[in-house]
């Protein structure tokens, strides 16, 4: 039953990612390379543009917000597993106003952890009450969460992605986009669509990647960028110490990168995917990818549907829908969840938005009940999560709201982590594996401001 209940929770993790991708792509009128190069561009986050202004103003009336105000978070949880196991938890987090202080009583069978910690003078405070005889401290800890905005990682990280779709772009063909009229039935309405297909191939990866080379050469910033974000990271290599990136290795890599590149022109047809354009909106994207087995090349098919409040994703093979997820606008306020299974409906569910109180419920259905999630947000700064299987139940709560004071701990006698004695690690070692959180061995790394674990 325990194994029953462990893939049912997995299931309803995945529909609520899967949920989340329902996406509208807008296109105009263009070339047929255009139209199908933009819809999967956008469908992949690559030609997405964003307006550098409106995001800077965005991050700087958060950041404003933050420095006026102080917010409270209080969590509280409590788990049940079986009959022996049991599991309880108060939590409560104070931030703003360059300030942070938590704290942490939990209480697992018969043990308890008392944690607090507290943001500080550059400092960070940490107390495992009853475990430890001191109070440590991390140093400098806002040069550490300053490095990647020093280093610009973002920006980076924009300019790469920029790079890899003009790439994409420029290696579709158009005299190879396929064009044809077809009818899709959707929801139980006929649809009279136009059709745009492209075949991938190893061919078409050696030019994404040929191209996205070229660029990386003809851009001299690229590998100033690169050179501090490897700064930034501290990589180091056992029995090498720390990795530096020179011009020198990083311009030899990039000539040798197309010679290995040619390897992918013998990979032949990869994948085909067709989109689907009704009133110059895509209503459905099928990518088909063949599949080696025993049997031979199985085409597999991953596609979703949108128009009219009515979005579903499914998963075919030899013809047959193996996995289906409907979503169904019911009214303004209310949309229903079914996920199907070999045609059997395994969960359902809804969610709704009333006065932006938000609800998500999902059940397992037919054999496999017994089984839900709901989860609540409402619109006042609390909300609550519960999810039920066959041998446990969770129950989260949480509210959010504004105070005007962080509490502080008392600090006097605190020492750094550095000066942690071999007794103590073992202590805290001993103490953590009870609770089966982190493996085997934990290392306080001072370097780094983190813990390093060893599962």
């Amino acid at each position: 039953m325990k194994k029953k209940g462990l893939i049912i929770s997995i299931i309803l993790g995945v529909v609520l990612v899967t949920a989340g991708i329902l996406v509208l792509l807008l296109l105009p009128k263009k070339s047929n390379k255009e139209v199908f190069t933009d819809a999967l561009g956008k469908s992949l986050g690559l030609t997405a543009k964003v307006d550098d202004k409106e995001l800077e103003n965005t991050i700087s009336d958060f950041k404003s917000v933050l420095e006026k105000n102080i917010y409270k978070i209080t969590i509280k949880s409590e788990a049940r597993e079986d009959e022996a196991g049991y599991s309880k938890s108060d939590d409560v987090i104070y931030f703003g106003k360059n300030q942070l202080y938590l704290k942490s009583q939990s209480l697992v069978n018969d043990k308890t952890i008392n944690l607090e910690g507290m943001l500080k003078d550059n400092k960070f405070y940490f107390e495992f009450k009853d475990v430890l005889d001191k109070v440590y401290y991390i140093d400098k800890i806002n040069e550490i969460f300053n490095v990647a905005a020093e280093n610009n990682e973002s920006e980076l990280f924009e300019k790469l992605v920029t790079y890899l779709g003009d790439s994409f772009t420029e290696a579709i063909n158009n005299e190879d986009v396929k064009t044809d009229k077809a009818e899709l039935t959707i929801n139980g309405k006929k649809y009279n669509a136009k059709k745009y297909g492209y075949t991938f191939t190893g061919e078409t990866l050696y030019g994404i990647a040929t191209s996205f080379i070229d660029k990386l050469k003809a851009d001299d910033t690229i590998y100033d960028e690169l050179k501090k974000a490897f700064e930034a990271s501290n990589f180091t290599v056992e029995g090498y110490g720390k990795i530096e990136l020179t011009k020198e290795v990083y311009e030899a890599m990039l000539d040798q990168l197309p010679e290995y590149a040619k390897q992918l022109k013998s990979l032949g047809e990869l994948a085909t995917l067709n989109i689907y354009m009704y009133d110059d909106e895509p209503i459905s994207r099928q990518l088909t990818i063949n599949v080696d087995s025993e049997l031979g090349k199985i085409p597999m098919t991953i596609s979703d549907y949108t128009i009219d409040g009515y979005y579903k994703l499914a998963l075919s093979t030899m013809g047959m829908e193996a996995y289906k997820l409907e979503v169904k606008e019911q009214s303004s306020t209310n949309y229903s969840i079914s996920l199907y299974m070999m045609e059997e409906e395994i969960i359902t569910g809804y969610m709704s938005n009333k006065n932006e109180n938000y609800e998500l419920k999902l059940e397992t259905a037919g054999n496999l009940s017994g089984n839900s999630l709901l989860l609540k947000i409402n619109n006042d700064g609390t909300g609550s999560l519960n999810i039920k299987t066959d041998y446990s139940e969770n129950n989260v709560e949480y509210k959010i709201e504004t105070v005007d004071e962080v509490p502080e701990m008392d600090v006097k006698g605190s020492v750094s982590v550095e000066e942690m004695t071999d007794e103590e690690k073992e202590k805290l070692e001993e103490f953590m594996e009870q609770f089966n959180v982190f493996g085997k061995n934990m290392v306080l790394d001072q370097e780094n401001a983190l813990l390093e674990v060893d599962a």
